[in-house]
């Protein structure tokens, strides 16, 4: 019996793994799990004989300590998990906040390690109120205590849910690190059939290998287990508690359940230096180490015969040494040459060069590549060091598993991003297998620095928009003026003429729907031009279809009918707004370049599987959403064809087209795992087919702030408007001060700073725009309004795009931000939420 030391969730998936898949049996065991539970301790459960194995913590070398014959098998945990939680409002966010303190912690599961953290940071003795553990987050969140020793793979996530924000604590930042979750049984055990003991250890690890490649149906399985939905767990719950565990296992850096006794010997130092402990062990009594297999005697018979043909041959031998010497010395210079020049070539290579073992240790590399891992890492590489001991972990986790690709035997061509002092490097890396006596033996990796080419693409494609931007810039003017006469002419009409309220709310309502459509033009031509990383978004394909089509109706002209065919079917996608939008403008303007006598653009939605990808085998059937872009043209030469998505390669005449048009839109397909596909002949025109994958979204999140249409309350709080434009400033502060807000205006940063001295104490909320002139910017501002009053509220507004700020990391994702043009009702809803729900700038 394997006695755990919880309920089941994915802390034992380990377990659950090597039963379901019949590790276990293989091993010839009959294994059953016991659930854990207060009642149910792990060490006394085993130390009884009422288990043979168990799962527990550092309480398993405390109980060797003191005579108890407690014996580890493996560590599943490389770090323990144990953490103190609070409560993130309750100044409870180091150990010394703990002194006066309640605190809830449980004498078998990391009560230990927290008196052990207590007495390293010098804490008065008996300061610190520990109390039995409940079990329940109640008494936390209601305040019968004021802290909790608790698993960071499970508490916090349920504190969150419950609508309280953890403070965390985490015992390994102070000097305790200790392992976690380790396998252990006793002497008895042990000593009654020690083979039995290696084959339980060497099934329950290839049970955690299997449970970490495949988290999503161990957390199936556990769905499925008595109890575990009663007790509120849910798959959200699981992932993140499996995502935790990764930081913990790092199953990515070192093997399943390794150990070190040297690791052992410092825990147990730690238990004498703080008095838990006062006699230490020898750890290897104490670490489980299976038999080494029985020498057969017979190899002693074999090894004498061979010895004795050696004899007799090596007198032979001898006889030839003398004749292969010169040979040998001839050859050794041949090859001697031969490296000297290998040597050479790989030092004067503009590349970087490198090579791994199996086990992904360094075997060779050039000083090119020593240099730039130096530069990136601060650790020089050395012949026969693993890439974990020089990369971070996180990072060579990831790189594990391309070295992994190529030794499975596959060729391929991938690209890394490097830090460096001048900011980060982008190289393109070419993996190779070595292959030696038909075996792969390492691997190869030559990387080129491409950070310049990548720099020369986003200008040339920066400039593609530009050009294309400037062909819009006649029908958006068009458009433009055609709004500012509605604008306009109702205005005048209002002004001249004395209508009664039902005559001029429709004039009124005319002028709104102006503004609203000029908005939206000129927030097609920010998206369509910014220039920024790509931000994925959950989108409709149909919509940004639709979205798309009224700009083309002013870019290709009237002698081009313009048509759209939307699938009624939901086209959920997650991408990037603008850069889908520029493929379909480079496809349209190519469609319409290739109709000079005029002609018809269709765009089509549609569904595709994944078996429609060319040139591979699909592995499953996965759903896609296909954008058809169709032409009656000219159409594509059948030579042309291989080539036409290739970067810088064009039909049309010299300076009419640059050639990165296509190879752009087919690099944005692949950056949304996708891809592009054309199909073509002359005179019957072509379609270019954009396959995206179907996206499943997340339930809506509950809107932040009440909508424009929703009725604004009134307030009596004082507001300080800071903007330059004074027409915008009267309108902010007519609105504001006829629902009842209290007003100070400046018209630029520094005017409200200087403002700020005779009135800031009556300021409750700051409405600043973000750009203004005189070098102070409105997130500047209001950082300096701040630190003098840290509970000032502030709401940012501007003609961008709040994504354009915080994609700079300026603003946080929190901040209130009204985005140019906006009506009162948004003004007034927006400001009432922001002082009804406080938020930090």
């Amino acid at each position: 019996m394997l006695q755990l030391k919880w309920y089941h969730q994915f802390q034992f998936a380990g377990y659950y793994a090597a039963e379901a898949k019949g590790f276990y049996k293989e091993a010839g065991l009959n294994v059953v799990l016991q659930e854990g539970s207060p009642t149910r301790p792990p060490l006394e459960m085993v130390l009884s004989g009422r288990a043979d194995f168990g799962v527990s913590d550092d309480d398993v070398l405390l109980a060797r300590l003191r005579g108890q014959p407690t014996i580890v098998c493996a560590a599943i945990f490389q770090h323990s998990p144990y953490i103190i939680m609070a409560r993130a409002d309750g100044n409870v966010h180091k150990p010394s906040d703990l002194v006066g303190r309640r605190v809830m912690v449980a004498s078998d599961q990391g009560a230990a390690q927290l008196k052990a953290m207590l007495i390293r940071e010098g804490l008065p003795s008996g300061r610190v109120e520990l109390v039995p553990h409940s079990w329940n987050l109640a008494d936390l969140i209601e305040g019968r205590v004021d802290a909790v020793s608790a698993y960071r793979t499970v508490e916090p996530t349920q504190l969150r849910q419950a609508g309280v924000e953890p403070a965390i604590i985490q015992v390994n930042d102070y000097g305790v690190d200790f392992y976690g979750d380790t396998l252990f049984t006793h002497q008895p055990v042990v000593e009654r059939d020690r083979q039995q003991v290696a084959a339980f250890i060497r099934a329950s690890l290839r049970g955690w290998d299997y449970a970490m490649q495949h988290p999503g149906e161990m957390i199936d399985l556990i769905l499925k287990m008595p109890g575990v939905k009663e007790r509120g767990l849910k798959r959200e719950n699981l992932e993140i508690e499996a995502r935790e565990m990764r930081r913990l296992i790092l199953p990515d850096v070192v093997e399943i359940g390794h150990m070190n006794l040297g690791r052992w010997d410092r825990m147990q130092q730690i238990f004498i230096e703080t008095g838990l402990a006062t006699k230490p062990i020898n750890p290897a009594d104490f670490v489980f180490q299976p038999d080494e297999p029985p020498i057969d005697r017979r190899l002693f018979w074999i090894l004498g015969g061979v010895l004795a043909v050696a004899v007799i041959t090596g007198g032979v031998a001898l006889l030839w040494t003398l004749q292969l010497r010169r040979k040998v010395e001839h050859v050794t210079r041949e090859i001697g040459r031969s490296e000297a020049n290998l040597t050479a070539l790989i030092e004067n290579t503009t590349a970087a060069i490198w090579s791994v073992d199996r086990d992904l240790r360094y075997i060779t590399f050039n000083s090119h590549f020593r240099r730039l891992i130096g530069e990136s890492f601060s650790t020089a590489p050395a012949v026969g060091m693993s890439i974990g001991e020089v990369q971070p972990p996180e990072r060579a986790g990831t790189r594990r598993k391309l070295y992994e690709r190529a030794l499975a035997g596959e060729h391929f061509i991938t690209e890394a991003e490097l830090p460096g002092a001048r900011g980060p490097r982008i190289f393109e890396q070419s993996f190779s297998p070595i292959v030696s006596g038909g075996e792969v033996t390492g691997v190869t990796v030559f990387g080129f620095d491409i950070t310049e080419q990548r720099k020369l693409e986003e200008q040339l494609r920066q400039s593609q928009k530009m050009d294309a931007i400037g062909q819009l810039a006649g029908g958006v003017a068009h458009d433009f003026n055609n709004l500012l006469m509605v604008i306009q002419g109702n205005a005048s009409l209002a002004l001249m003429a004395d209508l009664p309220p039902e005559e001029a709310r429709p004039v009124f309502q005319d002028i709104l729907a102006a503004t609203e459509r000029a908005a939206a033009l000129t927030g097609q031509l920010l998206a369509f031009s910014r220039r920024q990383p790509m931000q994925p978004r959950e989108l409709e394909a149909n919509t940004v279809v639709f979205e798309v089509t009224r700009m083309l109706e002013r870019l290709i002209g009237e002698h081009i009918a313009l048509a759209t065919q939307l699938t009624p079917e939901p086209t959920p996608i997650h991408a990037d707004t603008a850069m889908i939008e520029q493929v379909l403008l480079n496809l349209a303007v190519n469609a319409r370049d290739a109709m000079p006598q005029g002609g018809r653009l269709t765009l089509a939605t549609s569904l595709a599987r994944g078996r429609e990808r060319p040139g591979e085998l699909p592995l499953n059937d996965e759903l896609f959403i296909r954008i058809d872009v169709t032409d009656t043209g000219t159409g594509i030469a059948p030579e042309h064809l291989p080539h036409i998505f290739e970067p810088f390669f064009t039909t049309k005449e010299v300076g009419k087209g640059t050639g990165l048009g296509l190879a752009t839109a087919f690099g944005i397909a692949q950056q949304h795992g996708g891809w592009l596909a054309v199909a073509s002949a002359p005179g019957r025109g072509s379609t270019f087919s954009l396959f995206l994958p179907r996206h499943s979204p997340a339930p809506p999140a509950e809107a932040p702030i009440e909508s424009a249409q929703t009725k604004a309350a009134r307030g009596s709080e004082t507001i300080l408007v800071v903007e330059d434009e004074a027409t915008v400033r009267a309108v902010v502060v007519h609105a504001l001060k006829i629902n009842g807000y209290r007003i100070f205006e400046a018209a630029s940063g520094h005017a409200a700073l200087e403002l700020w001295e005779n009135c800031g104490t009556e300021v409750d909320l700051l409405l600043t725009d973000m750009v203004m002139p005189g070098g102070v910017s409105g997130h500047e501002l209001a950082q300096q309004l701040l630190a003098k009053k840290p509970d000032l509220k502030v709401i940012y507004t501007s003609g961008y795009s709040a994504d354009v700020f915080r994609g700079d990391s300026v603003l946080p994702e929190h901040v209130a931000f009204l985005r140019k043009p906006y009506r009162a009702e948004e003004l007034l809803a927006t400001v009432r939420h922001t002082f009804d729900h406080a938020n930090g700038a």
